[in-house]
């Protein structure tokens, strides 16, 4: 009994070692398909950043050098290109030029504009959809298309790196919960929610 169990064994080892090696071998590979996704997914969001980052000191800037001009056509237009920027900066530069009392009454009057409506701007978003990858997200927005009447689907990224598919963008709470609504009634996301944010992107697609 004892030789034919070792007889056992030695026919059943090699198959042991081989499909420990074959799954060894697909629990590796597999764990290196996700550390590849994972960096390249940082990478993208490295790359977005460094884009982003990029525009704003190009705004910066043509602002930079439209409201030192002469002409209060040029300061004028410095204010405007404000609202490309983010909302915290372009509230504070639009608020020294208003409170500058040297400053052109209506270079002064459209800066307080940009004020008031950068502080109207929402920062509540309709998810409808939270993914892991950027290009999982951005699929999902594209195949909403024509599903969704006049709203968009919109890609956001959040501060705990996921993304997320969104029937609009830095709205109001009232707008928002509307949103959610349709979104739920419609069939889009059963549990389509609100989430209040000032540290999301600007839309990414």
């Amino acid at each position: 009994m004892s030789e034919s169990k070792s007889y056992l064994e030695i026919a059943i080892m090699p198959m042991v070692v081989a499909g420990l090696g074959i799954f060894g071998t697909h629990s590796v590979t597999s764990q290196q398909n996700r550390s590849t996704q994972i960096l390249s997914q940082a990478q993208l969001q490295s790359e977005e950043k460094r884009t982003r980052g990029e525009q704003q000191l190009k705004i910066l800037e043509i602002f930079s050098e439209k409201v030192v001009s002469a002409d209060v056509r040029d300061r004028q237009v410095a204010i405007r290109i404000l609202t490309a920027l983010d909302v915290e900066l372009a509230t504070k530069l639009a608020s020294a030029i208003a409170a500058n009392e040297s400053e052109a009454p209506e270079v002064r009057t459209l800066a307080r504009e940009v004020v008031t409506a950068q502080a109207s701007r929402g920062y509540s978003f309709p998810v409808i959809g939270s993914f892991t990858t950027l290009n999982e997200a951005l699929a999902r927005a594209a195949g909403l298309a024509g599903k969704i009447g006049e709203y968009s689907a919109d890609v956001y990224g959040s501060e705990n790196g996921y993304f997320a598919v969104t029937l609009g963008g830095y709205l109001s709470m009232e707008e928002v919960v509307r949103l959610r609504d349709f979104a739920r009634k419609n069939g889009l996301a059963a549990d389509g929610y609100v989430r209040t944010s000032r540290l999301w992107s600007e839309r990414l697609n």
